[in-house]
């Protein structure tokens, strides 16, 4: 069963203005939002996923495009980039104590001979 537009148009509440506007507007997409996408892409990656929408927004129009902050973010979310930090390097704690060395030389430094003695220096580790 088929209903006129008009009274669908009422029946929902919009205008049939609008409902021709919608109708008749062009489908594919337009090529500056094609070409931000891009750019904020490109600025997310040279990041290395680090950059959030404020990030975004001043490389891009470093790079002489105008682009604010929240249109950034729309940007970012269409195409589901999340901005992630990371992590400060922590460094892990032994489980377990290690195993003392024993003082062969016992602060004995005096040799008499050659070759009885050998020391060695690892700090470059």
């Amino acid at each position: 069963m088929l209903y006129p537009v008009a009274f669908l148009c009422q029946l929902f509440g919009v205008y049939r203005s609008s409902y021709q506007a919608w109708r008749h507007r062009k489908k594919t997409p337009d090529a500056e939002h094609v070409k931000l996408k891009s750019l904020v892409r490109e600025a997310f990656n040279e990041s290395k996923g680090s950059a959030g929408a404020r990030t975004i927004a001043a490389i891009v129009t470093a790079k002489g495009i105008p682009l604010g902050r929240w249109r950034a973010g729309k940007l970012m979310a269409e195409m589901g980039l999340v901005s992630r930090q990371q992590k400060k390097h922590r460094y892990s704690h032994r489980e377990q104590e290690p195993v003392d060395i024993s003082n062969s030389l016992d602060r004995q430094f005096a040799v008499i001979e050659p070759n009885q003695v050998w020391g060695g220096d690892v700090t470059y580790i």
